[in-house]
């Protein structure tokens, strides 16, 4: 288990991870002084690939010096071939700093030959075909993403001036202020730009929906 957030603030990255439950480091935390700014991702884990009571496994995932600049990452899901990918990407020189699966999607960004984030993003996504809810943060955007088969949850709600991302739709009802707009669908990349007022959509890929019925257990609310 796990629990880690990411924010950032004048350009600059500040982050919390832990191993363990969010109740034993997040309860009477000070988030405005140790984890500041307007844009975070926050991630709890759970064993998938990779031992979960290590530190270097707890996410979101930092690439602190890429090309395209900083990449925080976070994921849903667990990645078909992530083995072969993971080899084929040490051959190309990649160091990895982790063994959860996650850590692929950084490298794949980061060892792209295109020129914009973005389509480094989408390069990365197409040859990875499943299973993921993804975010993808930034110093000037947050990208989320849901694989093209719809595997994992993910949903977006109106906060305020803001959004609230995430894969437990439920977690909405605690801000009363909050207004759920939609589910990211199958194969779309949602950017949020800052300074901007609306996110865009992005269709990388044609949608093939396969949605897990485990998925409405796991995340669903025992209240209801």
């Amino acid at each position: 288990k796990g629990v880690g957030i990411v924010s950032i603030k004048d350009g600059n990255i500040f982050h919390r991870r832990h191993v363990g439950r969010v109740r034993d480091h997040f309860i009477d935390f000070d988030f405005n002084s140790h984890l500041p700014g307007k844009v975070s991702i926050g991630h709890t884990r759970y064993a998938t690939e990779g031992e979960p009571g290590e530190i270097k496994n707890v996410q979101p995932l930092i690439f602190l010096e890429t090309k395209y600049g900083p990449i925080i990452i976070a994921h849903n899901g667990t990645l078909v071939n992530s083995r072969k990918i993971k080899a084929g990407l040490i051959q190309k020189g990649a160091v990895f700093q982790s063994t959860t699966d996650s850590e692929i999607f950084g490298h794949l960004i980061a060892l792209s030959n295109v020129d914009s984030l973005e389509e480094a993003i989408i390069t990365a996504l197409e040859k990875v075909p499943a299973a993921y809810s993804l975010l993808v943060l930034t110093k000037d955007k947050l990208f989320a993403i849901r694989d093209r088969f719809g595997i994992r949850p993910l949903s977006i709600a109106r906060l305020n001036d803001g959004f609230l991302i995430c894969s437990e739709n439920y977690a909405f009802d605690q801000y009363r202020e909050s207004g759920l707009i939609r589910d990211v669908d199958p194969g779309e990349m949602l950017v949020f730009d800052r300074n901007k007022e609306y996110f865009r959509s992005v269709k990388y890929a044609h949608d093939k929906e396969h949605f897990c019925i485990f998925e409405a257990i796991y995340f669903s609310n025992p209240r209801t």
